[in-house]
Formats: structure tokens, C-alpha cells, sequence
């Protein structure tokens, strides 16, 4: 991601630097907590470690922000770099937190994430802290300043029913609105900002099940289906790979992972790339300052590994890559009697990958509109199924078996076959929290 080789220098050095092993107690127990059962089931709990994130990323960001403006420190400092890193396995921890205790809800969380990065955190001026202390007798309530994901309004409190409102602070505090006030608002006449009209737009999106595409809608559903993963293959590959400092596996014939860490002597790419797309490795070690992040993928926090495994993956210290073979999914679905159309080839998908990459997964609208993201088209009996980028990518950057390709594409046949109507359908799983931690 960096072209800066002495930036690129200081993310490799940052999980084996005395730096970080000072701060690896801390983060461990950070971890463990947002990972505890008794955590999920308290409010106050949760609460309480989140104020805790809270307060150490703004000790963090004072730290960066006096080496980048009162000793004129460069951003590609060593320094500047490792606070930055520390930065984001705090956010990436709070992430697996949010996704927990909004259950895995993907349509959810891609709704709550369409804004761009959020600032830096000020807890001088801003309230947050203070009205989520306020709310917390009512349910769980996430602050979003220190996730990565969610970007609309400043919090979200989730009631005993499990619905998520949404919440703006205005005015240190003084002013508390959600979609319920500004939609008062909208009657009396009034105009919104484009913060208070995305609060609007979520809370009717959750309540219709239906998000704008443009001048269509798309369907927010949770498919209740079979759900399976490769992640005890993943973990038995991180695990040789912590004995040996490398590891590598063929899985299904579909999917390739190979894990290392960055102190062990690299071994070269095995595979010829022919029918294989390189597709997806571990971005977190090699993100810094930019705020942006695979915001459509779990965290590693929510990995069903243990903690010190999770934070090897968090820091970089292991790096995690996985390549998909497209030819061996597309048999795999012409065995379940779907047929391939609109066929794109490996170059062609890789030259569009940069691309889709800003607009699906990392931009400010993970709902494309304007961009086609199909990688192939599914014929069955007259009905077509564009296969979009990020349902292989539930296979390369979640681990999911390539079966849920299948089961989401019978069941989308079953819904619009009896009606012959057209859709688009922004899909979860209703299934899949049992996967996770």
C-alpha cells in the first residue's frame, strides 16, 4: 500500500520493536475484555471499556499530533508510524466490539459506515463520553469515534429489541438528535445537513429493509442459511506458521492461504498465476494514517482465535494472504447446475481492482451504483445472478466456504422466481454470528 520504502521500513519493525511489546499487555487486556462474554451481556461493562479505548487513543493521538506540529516530525517517522499503528489495532478492537453487539448484521454495518473516516478524537469539547454514561441504563451504546466503521452521527444506542438508533451530539452536548427530531425537522419546513439526512436515510433503511441505489432500491435482507468456514484450516496455517515462521495450504482446490511472519527468512510466491487471483492478504499491518479500511470484512478481533493470535494478526507481526482460484469456484457452481455468463478474465477483474477497492470496500458509499462489480454472471432456468466483488471476497477475506455463494444464489432464485421480478439485495446472514466471537 506504501510506496515510501522508510515508511514501509517502520510498519515491518513496528510488532517486533520494544515500543510495541511496552504496549502489548495493554492491548491484550483490551482485547480479552471486548472478547468476553460478560462484556456482550453488560451494558456497563461494554461501556466501561469502551471510555477506556476511548481515553488511551486520545492519549495517542495528542502524542502523534505534537511529533507531527511541535517537533515537526514527518509522517513517515518511525515515531509518527508506530502511534499510528497503535492507533488502529485500538480502532480495530472496537470494531469487532460494534459488529459483536450489532450481531453480525452486515447490511447494518454497511450502513452505518457510508461517511468518511472520522477525525481525530477531542474529548476536551465533545460529550460523547458523558451522554453514552447518560443512555447506557437503556441498552448497549457504541461510541464511534474509536471504531474504524462507524461513520454515522457520534453514537449508537441498541435497545433490548436489538434496534440500533442512531445518535447526533451537537453543541458540547447540549443538543442530543437522532432520525425521530430531524425528521420533525424535514416537516416544519426545515433543512438538514448532509450528517443528519445519512441519519435519516439509515433509520429508514432499517425499518423498510430497503436502501436507495440511485433511482432504484436494493432489499436489506438476512438470509437465514447454512453457514461454514475454512477458519480451523486458517488457524492450523497461523499455527505452523508460529512454530516454522511460514506456512501454506491448498484448501478445496479453491482457495490458497500462506501465512508469514516478517522476521522469518520470505519464501517465494509458489503458485503460477493462471486461474488465480490474488485477491486478498492482511491489509491491517500496513494501514496507517489514512483512516480508511475493509470496512465490508469482520475484524480479526472477532476471530474465533486465541487473543495473542489475534493481536500477531493485528500488529503485523504475521502476515495473512489468501488467493482464490476462479476457475475451481466456477466448476464448483456449474456442479450445483449454475451456468457461467458474462465470463471476465483474471486481468481484466485485477486491472478493475483498484478501482472497486476505493468504491466498494474503502469509499464513502458502499452501496455502488454507477460501477459493475460482477465478476460473472449465474444462469439458472432464466434467471441471472450478477455475482458481484464481494461475494468471492466473503471466501478470501472472511473465510467463508464457497457453498454460501451457492445457498444465497438458490435462495435469491427461490425469492424473485415466483414473481419473475428483478432486484438488487444487500445480504446477510443470519447465521453467521455463531461463527465469530
Amino acid at each position: 500500500m506504501f510506496e515510501d520504502i522508510e515508511a514501509k521500513k517502520y510498519v515491518f519493525m513496528f510488532p517486533y520493536s520494544k515500543y510495541y511489546a511496552d504496549w502489548k499487555p495493554t492491548l491484550l487486556r483490551f482485547l480479552r475484555a471486548s472478547r468476553s462474554a460478560k462484556t456482550k451481556k453488560s451494558p456497563i461493562r461494554s461501556l466501561a471499556l469502551q471510555l477506556a479505548i476511548l481515553q488511551t487513543l486520545f492519549k495517542i493521538e495528542q502524542v502523534i499530533e505534537n511529533q507531527t506540529k511541535e517537533q515537526k516530525m514527518a509522517k513517515k517517522d518511525g515515531n509518527v508510524i508506530y502511534n499510528q499503528r497503535l492507533r488502529h489495532i485500538l480502532k480495530d478492537i472496537a470494531d469487532g466490539l460494534a459488529w459483536r453487539l450489532l450481531g453480525f448484521n452486515r447490511p447494518l454495518m454497511r450502513l452505518l459506515s457510508q461517511n468518511k473516516a472520522p477525525g481525530h478524537i477531542k474529548t476536551s469539547t465533545s460529550k460523547e463520553d458523558d451522554i453514552a454514561t447518560r443512555f447506557v441504563s437503556g441498552g448497549h451504546v457504541l461510541i464511534h469515534d474509536i471504531t474504524n466503521i462507524l461513520r454515522i452521527g457520534d453514537l449508537t444506542l441498541i435497545d433490548p429489541s436489538g434496534y440500533p438508533n442512531v445518535l447526533e451530539i451537537k453543541k458540547s452536548g447540549k443538543q442530543i438528535l437522532d432520525a425521530q427530531e430531524y425528521k420533525r425537522r424535514v416537516f416544519k419546513g426545515g433543512d438538514l445537513s448532509s450528517q443528519a439526512q445519512r441519519i435519516v436515510e439509515v433509520d429508514e433503511a432499517i425499518k423498510n429493509g430497503l436502501v436507495n441505489l440511485g433511482t432504484s432500491k436494493a432489499n436489506l435482507s438476512l438470509f437465514d442459511i447454512s453457514i461454514d468456514s475454512y477458519l480451523s484450516d486458517i488457524e492450523e496455517v497461523l499455527n505452523i506458521c508460529n512454530q516454522q515462521g511460514y506456512s501454506e495450504r491448498f484448501i478445496d482446490k479453491i482457495l490458497f492461504v500462506r501465512a508469514y511472519r516478517l522476521d522469518s527468512e520470505p519464501k517465494p510466491f509458489p503458485l503460477k498465476q493462471t486461474g488465480h487471483l490474488h485477491w486478498f492478504w492482511s491489509h491491517d499491518c500496513f494501514i496507517l494514517d489514512d483512516g480508511e479500511v475493509f470496512r465490508n470484512r469482520i475484524p480479526y478481533s472477532a476471530y474465533p482465535f486465541s487473543d495473542e493470535m489475534v493481536l500477531q494478526l493485528l500488529s503485523g507481526e504475521i502476515v495473512l494472504e489468501s488467493y482464490l482460484n476462479i476457475v475451481a469456484l466456477k466448476k464448483k457452481l456449474q456442479k450445483y447446475g449454475w451456468k457461467i455468463k458474462n465470463n471476465r478474465s483474471i486481468e481484466q477483474i485485477s486491472e478493475q481492482f483498484e478501482i472497486l477497492k476505493r468504491h466498494t470496500y474503502r469509499g464513502t458509499k458502499l452501496f455502488p451504483v454507477d460501477i459493475d462489480n460482477s465478476i460473472f454472471t449465474l444462469w439458472k432456468d432464466g434467471f441471472n445472478l450478477a455475482v458481484p466483488v464481494e461475494m468471492t471476497f466473503l471466501i478470501t477475506a472472511d473465510f467463508l466456504k464457497p457453498e454460501v455463494l451457492i445457498d444465497t444464489a438458490e435462495k435469491l432464485f427461490s425469492l424473485t422466481e415466483p414473481t419473475r421480478t428483478n432486484g438488487a439485495y444487500g445480504i446477510g446472514f443470519s447465521n453467521e454470528k455463531r461463527i465469530w466471537v
